[in-house]
Order: C-alpha cells, then structure tokens, then sequence
C-alpha cells in the first residue's frame, strides 16, 4: 500500500471528499493515535484509504506478538477475503510467512501486508512500511515525512530525491538521510550550508538527530520504473560505497579521506570564483563611492531636472545599466545578491540616480532577459547592457492607476505575424531618452475579441511612437516622466515579450523584482539618513550637552538602526534564496515595497524635523531625500493597496503564505500565531461598515499589516538559526514587539473608524468648506512657452496660410475655450447624465471609475452613445462602444475633446480654402482692403492654377470629413 498525501488524494479522489484526520506526531511515534482538531508544528495530516469492501476483513495486528491491537493502535495491517492472491510464484516459503498468517483461534488465514496503519470509524488509514520504519529510542519515525522534510528546507536539493533510513552502530540505530544535488547547482553551492539546513530542520520538526547527511550526484538514487524511491536500494548503495557522493558529513566520525578531498577541492574552487566576483563587486563599488565624491552634483541634477549626459555614459562604461545582462552580451553577470548590494549603495549616493539605474536594469532589460526572442535579445541587449540606448516600460494609463488590468491600449493583428498598436501611457520613467519601450497592451484576435494581456518590445523611430509632455514631479527630479502615445505602431511576433495573454506575467517579474530592488534602494537612503541625522545630532549643542544625548533623539535614531537590520536581512535573504534556485512567493516581494519605503519615508522625515530649520534648506541635502522617498511610497503599488492585496492574499489564499513561513523559513509559531489572529478578527474584530464589501476590505488592511510585520519577524528569527549578532538581536525585539502592537491594534477601535460617515455625508461636510474658504482654482497665466508665430514651423514652408494670414481671430481673441476647459464641460455633462440614470448625486461619481463599476449595461451604452451626440452636435454617429472603449468618464472626455479639436480643423480647412477662392475680396468676412497681400498673391495665379488649387482643397477635404488625412 501507499500513502497518500491529501493533495494527491483531492487531485484523484471523484466519487466523494477524501477523509482527512489531524493526529498528535509524538502520540504516532509511540504506536498511538490521537485525534486532534488543531493544525500545529506537533500535528500532522492522515489520509483515509477508505472502508473495506463488503467481502474483505481488514484487522490491525502486533507484528510481533500476532495479537489484535486496540483501537486507535498503530500495527500491521492484515487482509482477508475473495480478492486476495494465492500466493507468490514459485515461492512456497514466502507464501508461507505473508499469505498465511492467523491469529491465535486459527479460523482462517490473513494476509500480512507489511503496512502500518490503524482502522477509525471503520476507515483505513495507512502510516507507512514496517521495513522502512525508523526506531530510535523507542520511538517510531516514518521516513517519508523526514524526507518531505528535507526536500523543502533546501533549493538546491531535488524533489522527490531523497532517503531517510537507519544505521545500526553501538549506541544503536541512527538516522541517515541521502539527498540528490541539482546536476546545475553544484559548482555554485555551500555544501557545508546545506548540512546544517539539513540539521537543523530536521531536529526542529521531528526533534530528531541526524548522524549522516550525504549529498549525491543527480540520479543517484535507485527508484522505479513507475518514480517511486526505492529506500533498501538506497541505503544498500550507501553501505556499499556504490553511489556518487558529493559531500557527507558525520556528525560523530570523521569524513573518509577520499571525501574530504573531494570536499577540499570544491571548496577551493568555489571560493576562488567567488573571491574573484568578490573583487569585481567591491572595485564596482569603490568605484561609485569615488565617483559620487567627484562627479556628481545631486542639487544640480534636482534642480535641473535632468541627469548630466557623462553620468548615463560613466554608468554605461562601468556596466550598471547592464547589471544582470550575461558577459557575451556585454553586461557584468552580477547574481541578485551582488546586483543589489550596488543597488543599496547607488540608493546611499542619490535616490533619483538608484531608481534611474534600476528601471533601466529591472524594468527595461529584465523583460527582455527573460521573455524577449532570441533575435531581438541579440539585437538589443548589447547596446543596453553598455548603455548605448536606454530602456523603458510603459504600463500605466490615465484610466487604469494602480489596477493594471484595467489598460485599454490594444494591439490588432494586421496578419498573423503583425499588430498595429494604440493608446496612450502616461508616467513613462526614462521613455523619452529610451531606445526601447516595453509596452503591456489589450491583444485581440481579428474579430476584435479580447485575447489577454501581451506585451511587446517598441523601438524608438517606428512610425506613430510619439513622445508626450514630461511630468512636473515633486522628488526624482532629475528623472523624466512622460507620456507616450502609440498611434498605429506597427510591431511583429519578434518583439513580442513572452506568448500571447502573458503580458501580466512579464509585467508582473518585472515588478516583483523592482519591488526588491527599491527594498534595496531604500536601505542605502536609510543609512545615508543615520549618517547625517548623527553627524548633526553629535555637533549640535543644545545647552550644554549634545543633541545625539537628547532621549527622543537616541530612540528614534535607534529604532532607525533596527529598521535598516530588518529591512538589510529581509532583501539578503530573498536575494540568497533566489541565487540558490528559489522560487519567492509574492508575499515576500509585497513585504518588501510595503515596509522598506515606509522605514526610509519615516527615516526622511525624521532627518527634516529634527535638523531644525537647516532641514528646510535644500542646500542641507534633507528637503531632496524627503522628496526622492516619497515616491517610493507610491509606485510599484501603493501601500494601503498592496496591504489590502497582502491580507487578502493570507485570508484566501493562505497557501503560499503559509508554505513561505512554516516550510521556507520554518517558524510555524509564527504562521500560528497569525492564523489565529486573523480568525479572530473576522470573528470579533467590528467594522464600521455595513457593506460586506466594504467589511471585507477593512478586514484585509488589518490582516495586511499584522502579515507584514509577522514576515519581518519570521526572516529575522529564520536568519539567527544560523547566525547571531547584537544588531540582529535588537531587530528582533524591535520587530517582535511592533508584530505583537499590530496584533493588539488589529482588534482596537481606531479615532478614525469613530467618525466615519457614508459617501454622500463626507460630500456634505466637506463641501460646506467652500461657505468658509470659498472654491479656489488659480487662473493667472503663467510663463508663455510658446514659439512666436512668426518664429513656428510654418505655413509658409508648409504651404498652408497661417491664422496672421488669414486674418483670423486667434481663440485668445475669440475667448473659445480651451481644450482643458473642453474636457471638463464634457466630464460635468457626464457626471451629470450617469447621476440621472442611476439617482446618484453628480458630487458622488467618480471620473476616474469605471462605467462598469456603476452597472453600465448595453442599453444604457447605447443611450449614451445617442446623448452624447445630440448635446454636442455631432453629424457623425458615435459608437455604441464608446462606455466600454474609453471605460472612465476621463478617458472619454478626453477621447470626446480630441474630436471636438478636429472638427475644428474641418472648420479650417474651409477658411483656407475661402482664403484662396477670394477672388471678389471676400474671405471669412474680412474685406480685401484689410487683407490686400491675399489679393496680391492670388493675382500671381493663373485660372488653371487656381482651379486645380481649389480642386486638390475639395480633394482634402472630402478625405477628412471621411475619415482620412490629406497626404
């Protein structure tokens, strides 16, 4: 018989629900079983194997005294009835000893199984093998849960490659595990570290010693045709020396001779790589300290907003636009830990230059390295990896924010190997310099159906890809932000990142790692924070003593000290996972963007309040790091919205959750700990909403920050099984007890539930402040940005008249209105409709949610559709589509507002065209005299002339009312 896990059973099992039993661990050591209803580190799940058919008897038996066991007893299982073999073939003694057992009144023979198992509520549930069995000490240990065990504390080991089993010695038995090296990892791994994870998991779960730990090489082990582990063969190999062993270690005798040469070796080796990426990495970072020092001016590039060009080539020269990118395409081949040790430095030096650096490296190479084609890798990675062109990624638009998912952009095959792409990005960093954007738009199939999310690689030049306006950011000054516009952008399939409808999945790596990149960033700010606040704090005389022996001072520079800690062991231990071939659950990622700008943001702030009046003074360098920090609170996912993603992650889908805190860092008290939390609060914890929605919500935020900190807490626990240190030390007790306040404050009222009101009651409180401050919008002009008429690119090189030609008014004159003011009429009549359709008040909509949110249907689309074309006076018929083509009343408008200002251009084209046909002096009711050069030049034509001009106006015209541009 095999024993089941409950995943493999609920995978397999149709007819009905597997039957699944929580039982004491230490209990089933001794043979006994215990039901259990808890989940803990000292339980473990049993499956059933079901009831007995009507003509069998199945009993559990003593395998040594041959005596029926009481119940809930642990013993080999013996089967009688019609379906029982008569024996084995040609085997007489075998046959004897399993297929004919009987208990002591001889009625009828059994068959010994060798299974152990127990019968509850008449089912069967199976424990393991009696030839497999691990007796130490009286106790019983089954080897497939110590290999399960094994299997998870450790990357580098294979899954399902593992044997638990025992050794006789003098003491007595002793337990030996055998586990299998992936074949690509050994040239790149501690084995010596591999042991002790071993051991110390091992000991932690089963309070067991290990003797020996042997590591083999891939496809040591002996298994069956069918995969299934054959655990004598195993242990056979080892005994005999006939298995290629990599490592072992004894934990009561020495290693062989042999062995410890070959230990010797390979830790030569290893450490002369790693000794040589070692002086690689510290000379890069000599570098960039010196460089800092001498080159670069963080106020300059503030205030100028924009970083000097020898800065983007020294960088390009050095490599670190091209961290990650492997040596035969020019870049350094850095691994995650080094990558982001120069990222914690870059983000000491200046926060603009670390997110600079990053974006080109995480956002614009990295989709590349992991999902572009193998032509368009070549083609590209070359020239970003040396910082010849720049890389971007265009994600966000003006309806979508922080909910990617809601992008509207769209590519349309124009054959099976081209897209045309459209839509507009807003935020774009670097894109305006980039040589590359990578873009996530909507793909359709040629009927227009929604095909996923994909994404594709745009190079700068390809015809429609416009830059827009540069956004005016408060911090990262120095960096551009922009919008871009893609307008029948035409791609094909070799720039397209990844296979169709896995544009999230690429955009998604992209982020998870930038989430860990900017974790990084922000602890070199941190540090750089500490150093200034203490290098003032020690000068500064407040009376006679200094301001660093001031209590307030000490606890927060202190706090700030146990912060960095925490935030240091958090991205080194996700970067040590992920060199070792670990996948890391986007739990881990979350934690990082939610904790480490929030400690640098507080670090920021601290350093401005408490350097006084000279942390107002932006040559102090304080006012630039508040700045720069404040972002990082925003992009990448803000964090009350990755709190509510994170607790709603735990509460339903805990999982993944729960495999990162028990089996990855093995602190199942903690997981515990929150579990129990989270259940109480869905419990008892009371919302202030009525809304289940709303409720649930609420719940998640709570449950959010508790899981945060409850995973800051398990990788600094996790960290000191291996190693201790006096700061890691004081993390820890900083951590624990900002875990057990979070916990406390996950079930208090807090000042704010006290007051909340409902939607329509914070809209009347708050628009009663305009009786008390009035509604303020400031309209003064300000700079004129616009080149002088007569200095433009112009009609006369164009060949078209311009407005001082013409004689027409300019809308400056005319007091038209803007297109600014355009949008907003039409977002108020919007507003205004939505309310009337749905009984809402206008004050209450939303211009950036979406129509769907409000229950837009087909037929109200329509409605709108017809509405709108009548209130502004449209000849052309608007698609019905419209709501869900342009899904905010923002978007819309926006839409709306563009084809308002090229109707407008019609109205021009005839003004033109009067213009050039004033043969009586007449021209858009401006007289000749007032306009005599129109008449001048006018004269200089011929009739011909004239007739084949008014001919081609007619032509141009024709084209636009259809659709089309005049060539």
């Amino acid at each position: 018989m095999e024993r089941l896990s409950p995943i493999s059973l609920q995978e397999t099992c149709e007819l009905r629900e597997p039957k699944i039993i929580k039982v004491d661990s230490k209990e089933l050591q001794k043979n006994k079983v215990v039901i259990t209803s808890e989940e803990t580190i000292k339980t473990q799940k049993i499956v059933s194997c079901g009831r007995p058919a009507i003509d069998e008897n199945i009993i559990i038996v003593d395998p040594e005294t041959a005596l029926p066991c009481p119940p809930e007893t642990v013993g080999e299982i013996w089967v009688s009835g019609a379906s029982i073999a008569q024996g084995y073939w040609q085997d007489e003694d075998a046959t004897e000893k399993a297929f004919n057992a009987y208990l002591p009144d001889n009625k009828k023979p059994f068959l010994r199984t060798g299974d152990l198992g127990f019968l509850h509520q008449g089912e069967l549930f199976v424990t393991g093998r009696i030839k497999d069995i691990i007796i130490i000490r009286g106790r019983n240990y089954y080897p497939q849960d110590i290999e399960t065990t094994v299997k998870n504390c450790h990357p580098a080991l294979r899954d399902h490659s593992c044997v638990a089993t025992s050794i006789t010695s003098e003491e007595g038995e002793k337990l030996v595990i055998i586990g299998e090296i992936k074949r690509k990892l050994e040239q790149k791994i501690n084995f010596q570290e591999i042991v002790n994870t071993i051991r110390s998991h091992v000991s932690r779960k089963h309070g067991i010693q290990t003797n020996k730990i042997v590591l083999v090489k891939q496809g040591s082990i002996p298994k069956t045709s069918s995969g299934k582990i054959q655990r004598l063969a195993g242990k056979k190999a080892y005994l005999e020396n006939n298995i290629s062993i990599i490592f072992q270690e004894d934990s009561s005798e020495k290693n062989t001779k042999e062995s410890q040469e070959k230990t010797m070796s390979h830790s030569i080796e290893l450490n002369k790589t790693q000794k040589r990426k070692d002086k690689k990495l510290s000379e890069l970072i000599s570098w960039l300290r010196n460089y800092a020092n001498e080159n670069i001016n963080s106020r300059l590039i503030d205030e100028r907003r924009c970083i000097p060009p020898h800065i983007v080539l020294d960088f390009g020269n050095q490599g670190l636009l091209g961290m990650q990118v492997p040596l035969e395409y020019g870049g350094l081949g850095l691994n995650n830990g080094e990558t982001m040790n120069v990222m914690e430095q870059l983000g000491a030096i200046d926060t603009t230059l670390s997110l600079f650096v990053g974006l080109n490296n995480v956002l614009g190479i990295r989709p590349l390295l992991n999902f572009g084609s193998p032509s368009l890798r070549e083609e590209l990675l070359p020239r970003l990896a040396t910082g010849r062109e720049l890389a971007a990624f265009a994600l966000t638009e003006p309806s979508a924010g922080s909910n990617p998912q809601a992008i509207a952009s769209s590519a349309i095959p124009q054959s099976p190997e081209q897209w045309i792409i459209n839509g507009t990005k807003i935020w774009s960093g670097s894109a305006a310099w980039a040589g590359i954007i990578n873009v996530f738009v909507q793909e359709k199939d040629s009927q227009g159906n929604f095909q996923g999310i994909s994404g594709f690689t745009v190079k700068r030049g390809t015809p429609g890809l416009k830059q827009g306006p540069e956004a005016l950011t408060m911090g990262m000054r120095g960096m551009v932000q922009n919008t871009v516009y893609f307008n029948d952008v035409a791609v094909d399939a070799s720039q397209k990142l990844g296979n169709t409808g896995e544009g999230m999945k690429v955009a998604q790596d992209a982020m998870m790692y930038g989430r860990l990149t900017i974790a990084a960033a922000s602890v070199g700010g941190m540090k750089r924070c500490a150093q200034l606040w203490h290098r003032y704090s020690s000068r500064r005389q407040i009376s006679t003593v200094r301001l660093l022996e001031n209590p307030l001072v000490l606890a927060r520079l202190n706090g700030l000290t146990a912060a960095i800690t925490t935030i240091e062991t958090l991205v080194t231990s996700i970067t040590t996972w992920l060199d070792q071939g670990q996948e890391v659950p986007v739990e881990a990622y979350a934690v990082c963007k939610m904790a480490a700008p929030e400690f640098y943001w507080e670090a920021a702030d601290n350093l401005v309040q408490f350097l006084g009046g000279r942390g107002y003074i932006e040559s102090n360098m304080a006012p630039q790091i508040l700045r720069d920090a404040r972002i990082l609170r925003i992009f990448e996912g803000p964090t009350e919205t990755l709190t509510a993603f994170l607790g709603s992650r735990v509460i339903y889908q805990p999982e993944s959750f729960k495999t990162f805190l028990c089996d990855t860092l093995s602190m199942p008290e903690i997981y515990e700990r929150f579990e129990q939390t989270v259940q109480q609060i869905q419990d008892y914890r009371q919302s202030p909403f009525t809304e289940e929605t709303k409720t649930k919500n609420w719940t998640a935020i709570l449950c959010g920050e508790v899981a945060m900190w409850g995973v800051l807490l398990a990788v600094l626990e996790a960290k000191a099984m291996s190693s201790t240190s006096e700061s890691l030390n004081r993390a820890i007790a900083w951590t624990k007890e900002h875990f057990q306040q979070k916990i406390a404050q996950g079930f208090a009222q807090t000042p704010d539930e006290l007051v909340i009101s409902s939607a329509n009651k914070t809209t009347e409180l708050i628009s009663d402040y305009e009786n008390a401050i009035g509604n303020l919008e400031q309209t003064l002009a300000g700079e004129d940005r616009e080149v002088d008429e007569f200095l433009r690119l112009g009609d006369s090189e164009t060949g078209r008249l311009g407005d001082w030609e013409t004689g027409r008014l300019g809308d400056w004159e005319t007091g038209r209105l803007g297109d600014w003011e355009t949008r907003r009429n039409i977002e108020n009549w919007l507003m205004n409709w939505l309310g009337e359709k749905l009984n809402l008040s206008p004050q209450n909509i939303d211009p950036k949610q979406a129509f769907a949110d409000y229950g837009i249907d087909s037929v109200m689309a329509v409605e709108l559709a017809q509405d709108l074309q009548e209130w502004l006076g449209y000849t052309q018929q608007l698609e019905a589509s419209l709501a869900w083509n342009f899904p905010t009343i923002k978007s819309l408008a926006q839409y709306l507002s563009t084809i308002e200002s090229e109707d407008e251009i019609v109205e021009e084209k005839f003004a033109m065209n009067d213009s050039k046909i004033a043969l009586n002096g007449q021209s858009q009711g401006t007289s000749s005299t007032e306009n005599p050069e129109i008449i001048s030049d006018i004269s200089n034509y011929s009739e011909d002339e004239i007739q084949t001009a008014i001919n081609q106006e007619m032509a141009e015209l024709e084209s636009l009312l259809k659709g089309g541009y005049p060539s």
